[in-house]
């Protein structure tokens, strides 16, 4: 794994993966990235929808 962000301070890191793209969660897992939280995504409601 690539050492520069730990080099600029960074002690961190975050991804943001759908819940269903297996392939990337499994190299995720890999590295020891855990989900820590779910995301939801919103959009308005077109007019006429219910």
């Amino acid at each position: 794994m690539n050492a520069w962000p730990a080099l600029g301070g960074a002690s961190k890191s975050y991804l943001l993966v759908i819940r269903n793209n297996a392939p990337a969660n499994k190299l995720y897992d890999k590295f020891g990235y855990k989900e820590i939280y779910m995301y939801w995504y919103r959009s308005k409601r077109s007019a006429g929808e219910e």
